[in-house]
């Protein structure tokens, strides 16, 4: 019996890559509990940074606090940038379109950026961003991770990763449900789209938005997740994951607010710890820091062969804050022998969750079984962000 994930078998495809941060960057920290990066009154914890105009010298007001938002016009492309670099984080970034458009962004899809695990000199990216990775915010396809570098360092280039796409180059949550799909390694430029990014138009650069992408309606705010969990980063768009990479280098760094040529706001960056996840042989353990009365989803896939056993499934038990616990919570595979499958149960508790213990079981009978992508979801009301823990972690006993 053995567990396998689809991002770790790509870890094991590239290698082991090595890279030290340059001495004039901040050793990279690790929240150990909720930060607001931004205040809502001012720039503390940030500054700016204008193109051809460098540190703190933004005359034309590009960046601004108004109302509680951070107000970027989008006339002269730069940044806003956190003075201290992150590790191991989850991210959650809430924007709306403000309109207005300048220069060559005139007439192009409203653009900007999250920019995270930046590195080196300020406008070490062609005079304008610091070297980085990007959480593409853009119309109709927000969601897109870029290696943004120089041309002339992609050889050299610390920055890389790794991930499944099909022939459109977008992401893709299963490398079996698509014949196109494949494990790319990216290694100083390239990109990886989000899951729904439609077909580049012809003779044109707008793209139309898809009827199933998770964008919000104009004037209305949209929400990014980004987690940074070690050498693996998920972007969660609206309450949908679009894109996962790992193998991804460097693994920290400052985060970036992108001026791009149009404008938008944003009104809240916050910054919190991951969930603890403990890895025990086929056990994994998630503790609550708050515990809650969100429904919960337990899942994964599983391939078997010649399966006769009582017990084939995800198992959790769930404990709740007065000491009660809710036992055997199941989502079962199919018995015999099957390709991937996957598998899903859900709890709707009365009470607040505080820890819950899940298992990936193939037991009291006969055969085997692969288990791949375990994962506990809490889902949440609308507008809030939904918990997604995946039990990448999880080591086989045996």
């Amino acid at each position: 019996m053995r567990i396998e994930s689809r991002l770790i078998v790509a870890a094991l495809v590239l290698g082991t890559a090595v890279f030290c941060i340059a001495s004039q960057d901040p050793i990279p920290e690790e929240p150990t509990q909720k930060i607001e990066l931004f205040n809502g009154r001012d720039l503390t914890n940030w500054y700016k940074f204008i193109h051809r105009r460098g540190k703190n010298c933004d005359p034309k007001g590009v960046f601004s606090v108004v109302d509680g938002k951070i107000r970027v016009t989008g006339e002269e492309f730069g940044c806003i940038t956190t003075e201290k670099a992150y590790k191991n984080y989850k991210l959650t970034v809430e924007y709306r379109w403000s309109g207005g458009e300048y220069g060559n962004q005139i007439g192009k899809s409203p653009d900007s950026g999250i920019l995270y695990h930046s590195i080196g000199d300020d406008g070490g990216w062609l005079g304008i961003w610091m070297r980085c990775l990007e959480y593409n915010v853009i119309k109709s396809r927000t969601g897109d991770l870029l290696i943004v570098e120089n041309s002339e360092n992609k050889k050299n280039s610390p920055f890389s990763c790794s991930g499944i796409v099909d022939s459109q180059g977008r992401w893709q949550s299963d490398p079996y449900a698509k014949k196109d799909a494949a494990i790319v390694h990216l290694k100083g430029s390239g990109r990886i789209n989000n899951r729904y990014r439609p077909p580049k138009p012809q003779g044109g650069f707008k793209h139309e938005t898809p009827e199933v992408y998770p964008e919000k309606k104009e004037g209305q705010w949209n929400t990014c997740v980004l987690i940074c969990d070690g050498d693996k980063v998920e972007h969660i768009f609206n309450g949908i994951t679009v894109v996962q990479a790992c193998n991804v280098t460097p693994t920290g760094g400052r985060i970036q607010l992108q001026s791009e040529g149009h404008g938008i706001e944003f009104r809240r960056v916050t910054l919190e710890p991951l969930p603890k996840v403990m890895s025990q042989g086929l056990i994994a353990d998630v503790v609550y820091e708050k515990p809650d009365c969100t429904p919960l989803v337990i899942g994964g896939w599983s391939k078997g062969e010649n399966v006769q056993c009582s017990d084939y499934c995800v198992h959790a038990d769930i404990w709740h804050t007065d000491g009660t616990v809710k036992w055997a919570l199941r989502a079962d595979f199919s018995q015999g022998t099957h390709d991937w499958e996957k598998a899903l149960a859900v709890y709707v508790p009365k009470k607040p969750i505080s820890r819950v213990r899940v298992n990936f079981l193939c037991r009291k009978g006969t055969g085997n079984a692969i288990f791949r992508d375990g994962f506990i979801e809490r889902r949440v009301g609308e507008g809030e962000d939904p918990c997604r823990v995946p039990l990448r972690n999880v080591s086989p006993a045996f």
